[in-house]
């Protein structure tokens, strides 16, 4: 009784204990939410994107389905299982998990070695009659055992002798039969070789001698020996009728192996490695598509927002403006000034070539937002002070530099670039003569307006 008192607080404190089990965990890696931005992509990369984004091992073992297949992305945010759901009715790819292993393979071949016609009862009826053979005329089935053929009577039989009386056509009840038959080719061919997979029947056992036959119901009844495939082969072996092949003899398995006359099985080419090696390559090359995002930005131009639009699958252009900082260019001098109650209006236009987005995509480092490195072609102009009185001016300004951009978590970016360029005083004119080469240099942080599924 005291063991009693003392171990049930034990177990009561055990039982509330957390406990994290494997399958906790994969159910949070299938619950993970993954976004695709693009309205189409191919398999291949579809699966690098699943193995960067939740650390999981994707196997692609198929032959009907190509990995540069491209297939339409109906939703742009869901989770794991709902993408692979997607994945498998658009392709009817068959999805297999194991543990952190994903395969993705043809659905196995399923092979009857009878037909279903020939297990029912009708089939039976067809093959028999009253007052005649049960069988085929020939007494001997011959068996085929890895492209060899060696003859083995594997079925009894009896005639019916009572004439009048129609045989009753009843299986015996409770027990399965089954009744192997090859089918023999026409003009003295050899038969074609029978195999049965996932077949079991009952132990319906006839006479060692082989000469006493199992009725049952007055019934002439099909026998089939409860041997197993490694005693016939051991039999036949034993009569030198079937030669062992060796390794370097044996069929390729990515061959077809016909087994019957309309039945196949084929054994699939393992092409796990060359998924894999597809699947990086092209994550390695190809990068997603740029997209259209609206910024608010503060940085040292002043404070605005700006629109970058995708121009082709490299290049993009950004448009800005705001309040911030003005130039003075007078008595050809170059200085930059900005007060905070007394700002000046800015517009400007910027070219981008980002040249390193796939390098990013191979490294598996983010792309959102537009990051990367590109080289840059500004046109901006500055206006005088909105108050007025400064000594800033109207000014024109053109630089080509180099920058970089880069996310920070998914709404917030920084930008920052540095090159050289040219400024002019735009007072009364544009005079490009009386323009001063000044260094180039900006940098700031951005806010994207985007919702998260068009990022």
């Amino acid at each position: 009784m005291l063991k009693r008192v003392i171990y049930l607080p034990f177990l009561i404190g055990m039982a509330q204990l957390p406990v994290i089990s494997k399958a906790q965990l994969t159910k949070e890696k299938s619950e993970k939410r993954i976004v695709i931005n693009s309205n189409t992509i191919r398999v291949a990369d579809l699966l690098g994107i699943f193995a960067r984004e939740t650390d999981l091992e994707f196997s692609f073992n198929s032959k009907k389905l190509s990995p540069s297949k491209v297939i339409a992305v109906a939703h742009h945010e869901q989770t794991l299982s709902a993408w692979l759901k997607e994945l498998e009715l658009s392709t009817g790819i068959h999805v297999k998990v194991k543990g952190d292993h994903i395969i993705l393979q043809d659905t196995p071949p399923v092979v009857n070695s009878v037909a279903a016609d020939d297990l029912s009862p009708a089939g039976y009826k067809g093959r028999r009659s009253v007052g005649t053979r049960t069988v085929d005329e020939k007494g001997n089935r011959n068996d085929i055992l890895a492209g060899n053929s060696g003859k083995r009577q594997a079925i009894t039989e009896k005639e019916h002798t009572s004439s009048g009386v129609a045989a009753n056509n009843k299986f015996v009840a409770g027990r399965k039969r089954s009744r192997p038959e090859a089918d023999t080719a026409a003009d003295g061919e050899e038969p074609l070789a029978e195999f049965y997979a996932s077949y079991e029947t009952d132990s319906l056992a006839s006479d060692q001698s082989g000469a006493k036959n199992e009725t049952a119901s007055d019934n002439s009844v099909y026998v089939r020996e409860n041997r197993s495939l490694s005693d016939l082969l051991s039999e036949v072996l034993s009569k030198t009728e079937l030669r062992r092949i060796p390794a370097h003899e044996m069929p390729a398995p990515d061959k077809h192996v016909t087994l019957t006359a309309n039945k196949t099985v084929v054994y699939p080419k393992d092409t796990t490695a060359v998924a894999r090696g597809v699947i990086a390559d092209s994550t390695r090359k190809k990068a997603p598509s740029l997209r259209t995002v609206t910024r608010l930005d503060l940085g040292l131009q002043g404070v605005g927002i700006s629109l970058e639009v995708p121009v082709s699958s490299k290049y993009t252009i950004e448009f800005s403006g705001g309040l911030g900082g003005g130039y003075d260019l007078s008595d050809g001098s170059f200085s930059y000034d900005w007060g905070l109650l007394n700002p000046c209006a800015y517009l400007s236009a910027n070219g981008r070539y980002y040249y390193n987005r796939d390098k990013r995509a191979a490294k598996g480092k983010s792309l959102v937002l537009n990051a990367g490195d590109y080289f840059g072609l500004r046109l901006k102009y500055t206006s005088a002070e909105i108050t007025g009185g400064g000594s800033v001016s109207d000014a024109i300004l053109a630089n080509i530099h180099w920058g970089m951009q880069r996310p920070i978590g998914r709404k917030w970016v920084i930008n920052g670039h540095a090159g050289i360029g040219w400024a002019y005083n735009a007072v009364n004119s544009i005079d490009p003569a009386g323009g001063k080469v000044y260094p180039a240099a900006e940098f700031k942080i951005s806010y994207a307006l985007n919702s998260k599924r068009h990022l």
